[in-house]
């Protein structure tokens, strides 16, 4: 089982700049009441034609503290 929350605060336009924060934890459904400290990470990413084209630089918070760069191309059906 896991579950992933992320808030991310950005303006209706066509590129936005959007500063985020992840939390994400993975493991046994019956150990949830004993998860521990869930993994997290924030950064800021832009986003182009409303999510067509996404970019993101984060930085791992625990357990490992990494740069990471991501790229996203996706479109709405």
């Amino acid at each position: 089982a896991y579950w992933l929350l992320r808030a991310e605060l950005a303006q209706p336009l066509s590129i936005r700049l959007s500063p985020f924060f992840d939390l994400g934890w993975v493991g046994d459904r019956s150990n949830l009441g004993d998860m521990g400290r869930p993994m997290g990470g924030a950064g800021i990413g832009i986003s182009v034609l409303d999510g067509v084209l996404r970019l993101d630089v984060a930085r791992g918070i625990y357990p490992s503290e990494q740069w990471r760069f991501h790229m996203y191309l996706g479109g709405r059906y």
